[in-house]
């Protein structure tokens, strides 16, 4: 059943919280992104994500929030490695379960402040997110969807052609 067909049935989701600051108080301090552990030590993230769900979480975010080319770098795979391993990750602790996974995607900062720029940003993330099956995105903390109305209409349009 997909997220659709399930909330159509009159389901309610409950979402999993915020990974970074949990993860956080559970095991770093707030110099570390919770995202650089799906580079060598998933099993953290693996925890947080199995207890969101032992508590009723239906829907839990992959530990993508700040995976973005400002924070990790782009030209040598690095971005993709940490978004591919936060939705393996994710897959992992969801284990068969009727669970949803939803990529999350945080706000960008780029040093050239042009919508199109924005737009290439957010369609490699995306795509990353497409290929790997994930189908649920959620644009978190955002003031204003002006830099990502674009790449909504890209999301809409690969998911009606698929």
């Amino acid at each position: 059943m997909n997220i659709r067909e399930y909330l159509q049935s009159g389901n309610v989701i409950v979402a999993d919280g915020a990974m970074g600051t949990y993860y956080y108080e559970k095991y770093r301090d707030k110099s570390t992104l919770s995202e650089k552990e799906n580079l060598g030590n998933c099993e953290l993230i693996k925890k947080i994500h199995i207890e969101y769900i032992e508590a009723g979480a239906k829907l839990i975010r992959t530990n993508s929030f700040a995976a973005n080319s400002v924070n990790f770098n782009r030209e040598n795979g690095e971005l993709e490695k940490v978004i591919v391993n936060s939705i393996n990750t994710a897959k992992e602790a969801v284990s068969n379960r009727e669970i949803f996974i939803g990529a999350s995607i945080g706000p960008v900062v780029l040093s050239e402040d042009k919508s199109e720029n924005y737009f290439q940003e957010y369609k490699y993330i995306v795509d990353i997110f497409i290929k790997n099956g994930i189908e649920i995105f959620l644009f978190e903390t955002f003031s204003s969807y002006d830099k990502i109305i674009e790449v909504i209409r890209y999301i809409k349009e690969q998911k009606s052609s698929s």
